[in-house]
């Protein structure tokens, strides 16, 4: 149904679920953005650096800890990507809401096609792949590496 067929207690009770959908996509992008800054940033480079330091002054463990150091570069790169994905998506997902917005408040789009629009998630597949992928690369590194100390 498009907007102009809508009545006026039907078009109310649509534009608060258009609000409420707006700040949740809002909130989820600012979130998404100062997960990638603060935590994966700052802490996994951090710890990488640390780590690789600590490795290079012992003399008896470079060999040893190589595997270790992989897995936790592959993981750090891992959770950067899904970070970064992330991002990207709720950005993707918020330009195309504000698209269908318009759309429908010109009279353009129907309610029910907005509504199906928004359950389309793009690279969700991507984002379950990824993450399981990082933390088991983390986890498996710190296990060997602890087991090698």
């Amino acid at each position: 149904m498009k907007i102009g067929e809508m009545p006026k207690e039907l078009i109310s009770s649509r534009r608060a679920w258009i609000k409420e959908r707006w700040h949740g996509i809002q909130d989820a992008r600012t979130c998404a953005l100062s997960r990638i800054m603060s935590h994966l940033f700052v802490l996994n480079s951090g710890a990488l650096l640390a780590a690789l330091t600590y490795i290079s002054a012992q003399p008896n463990t470079k060999g040893s800890m190589l595997f270790p150091i992989w897995c936790f570069i592959v993981g750090t790169a891992a959770a950067t990507i899904h970070a970064a994905i992330d991002y990207y998506t709720t950005e993707h997902m918020f330009t195309k809401f504000r698209e269908d917005v318009s759309l429908f408040d010109a009279g353009a789009l129907d309610w029910e096609v907005m509504i199906s629009n928004t359950k389309k998630q793009p690279l969700e597949w991507m984002l379950y792949t990824i993450g399981p992928c990082a933390g088991v690369a983390l986890l498996v590194g710190l296990l060997v590496g602890i087991a090698r100390l």
